[in-house]
């Protein structure tokens, strides 16, 4: 069985996955409840790997979690035309989203975390390589800021497998069509 690609990403009603400075302390902000929720967890529970974007790597080392690395138990790439060091746990890798993902996914592992952002995701939708979505939705409309999807160009066929709301968080599931 091969590995599945994963997007698993909160995303505002009108479709923003960050405000127009590129902030996500609205994320937190707008869970509301104190139902148990463990979505997140059983998704992490089944990777091996995660993969970002550099903006999306840089607000996660530097704003989100200064403290420590909070992917350090799975393998990361980070996609990037920038040149860095590889460190133990993350790999910076200067190649197409696409062919990172046919890559990654023809090596034995467990599923793959499609982390963000938008120009990292908008490539693997648009080539259907994206294999569960995992959208959650957040009772918030920000009116501008970071897209999830932009331009997609072509139409990519899903199907439905699951709903469910948490403390106002709305959670649609859905698998890639053929």
């Amino acid at each position: 069985m091969s590995r599945k690609i994963i997007l698993f990403i909160a995303t505002s009603i009108d479709g923003y996955i960050a405000d127009a400075n590129g902030g996500v302390k609205w994320l937190d902000e707008n869970v509301h409840g104190s139902e148990r929720d463990d979505s997140y967890t059983k998704m992490y529970s089944q990777i091996d790997t995660v993969v970002l974007g550099r903006k999306t790597y840089d607000q996660v080392v530097n704003e989100l979690f200064p403290e420590r690395y909070i992917y350090e138990d799975k393998m990361t790439y980070v996609v990037t035309s920038q040149k860095r060091k590889d460190l133990s746990e993350v790999n910076f890798v200067d190649e197409s989203p696409i062919e990172l993902i046919k890559s990654l996914k023809n090596k034995s592992g467990r599923d793959i975390w499609i982390v963000g952002g938008q120009r990292l995701i908008d490539p693997l939708v648009k080539n259907n390589l994206i294999d569960q979505y995992i959208l959650t939705t957040m009772p918030i409309f920000l009116g501008e800021g970071i897209r999830l999807f932009d331009h997609l160009g072509s139409t990519v066929p899903v199907r439905l497998i699951e709903t469910y709301a948490k403390n106002e968080l709305v959670y649609s599931i859905y698998e890639r069509g053929e």
